[in-house]
């Protein structure tokens, strides 16, 4: 029996090789496209049995282009497409037929998703939670990264390498932190380092930047004590990666 494939379109190295070794892990054959114009070249030559699309693309919005090529006449209607994104859409925002699992992807949802006949219903935000939880957190939670990459730690290892690149990349923006209201970098920062630590195993930078992207998102005020917490948390990963 021919193996089932997949296409997945993200522009995030993390999160596109994540979802690439997940799959492939699992026994599909999976091809991987930076953005729409790689993706369409790629259908153009190849069939897939699933297609996995972020929404916000180099040359382009993901849902608009689902939606006019599910109403293609050459689109194939067997292939199942899902919607991975860091946005949560309502039901009647999505292409008919598109299901949505929101960043970061959990992989027992996308699991269930492949081997299902229906769609699975979006994924809930995460709230802002009490300081001193998030403190009490590990820094690192190999074992439960290690299960998303099927033991692989060579694949955590490469992971946690681009984590820690991005981190120290990234001073320009956690020094906008305070600043209010946000700008966008520091939102959308925020959001991929969320998807980036759930990825990777890291729960307590995690969490902490879930908290602040949700007070931030909300047009509140950081309290200091989050934003230190955050910003040592920061140093401390750096130095243990």
């Amino acid at each position: 029996m021919p193996l089932r494939r997949c296409l997945v379109i993200d522009d995030d190295p993390i999160a596109a090789i994540f979802l690439v070794e997940l799959l492939r892990a699992r026994g599909l054959e999976v091809d991987h496209a930076h953005n729409l114009a790689q993706a369409q070249q790629r259908l153009h030559e190849s069939n897939y049995d699933f297609l996995l699309a972020d929404r916000r693309l180099p040359d382009g919005d993901g849902v608009d282009w689902l939606r006019r090529r599910l109403s293609a006449p050459a689109w194939p209607a067997s292939m199942r497409c899902l919607l991975t994104s860091g946005d949560l859409l309502a039901a009647d925002e999505l292409p008919d037929g598109v299901a949505q699992l929101r960043k970061p992807v959990d992989a027992h949802q996308l699991l269930q998703w492949l081997a299902a006949d229906g769609e699975l219903a979006p994924g809930a935000a995460a709230g802002a939670s009490a300081l001193s939880p998030l403190l009490e957190l590990p820094l690192f939670d190999d074992a439960a990264a290690l299960q998303k990459f099927g033991g692989r730690m060579e694949a955590l290892v490469a992971l946690r390498g681009m984590l820690r690149d991005e981190l120290k990349s990234g001073v320009s923006w956690q020094a906008q932190l305070d600043q209010g209201p946000p700008p966008a970098v520091v939102l959308d920062s925020l959001h991929r380092l969320r998807a980036a630590c759930a990825l990777t195993g890291c729960p307590r930078l995690g969490e902490l930047s879930a908290a602040l992207e949700t007070t931030l998102r909300s047009g509140t005020d950081a309290d200091p004590r989050l934003l230190r917490a955050f910003a040592q948390c920061v140093v401390d990963t750096v130095d243990q990666l």
